[in-house]
């Protein structure tokens, strides 16, 4: 745990933006049923159009909130994920470059590459 906590510690920041961005995000896609069921229950009983265009026109909102909230959140994630990656490879690939003749040989150069 402490070698993977080594790679995200420079980009916690964004990893943490993308967890907070996705949190909000399910939270304003769970309250369109919510939303949905004030409209259904409390608005069309009475006959209030006024009231079940405004909720409406407010789930649309949430709706389009929520989808750029996803797509935020995972740009964000995506990027993160990518660096963390970069710097894996780059670390593996100087630690291949400080092996024994005899390693690199028990191990095979297919091996270490992919």
């Amino acid at each position: 745990m402490r070698t993977v906590i080594k790679y995200v510690k420079p980009y916690l920041f964004t990893a943490l933006f993308a967890l907070i961005i996705k949190a909000v995000s399910v939270f304003s896609e769970l309250a369109i049923p919510k939303m949905l069921a004030i409209i259904i229950d409390e608005n069309v009983p009475k006959g209030d159009m006024e009231a079940v265009l405004q909720n409406g026109a407010l789930m649309l909102l949430f709706a389009v909130l929520t989808f750029l909230f996803n797509v935020i959140g995972n740009r964000a994630s995506a990027h993160v994920t990518g660096w963390i990656a970069r710097d894996l490879r780059s670390d593996l690939f100087k630690k291949t470059l400080y092996l024994e003749a005899c390693d690199t040989d028990r191990i095979g150069l297919s091996s270490l590459t992919s």
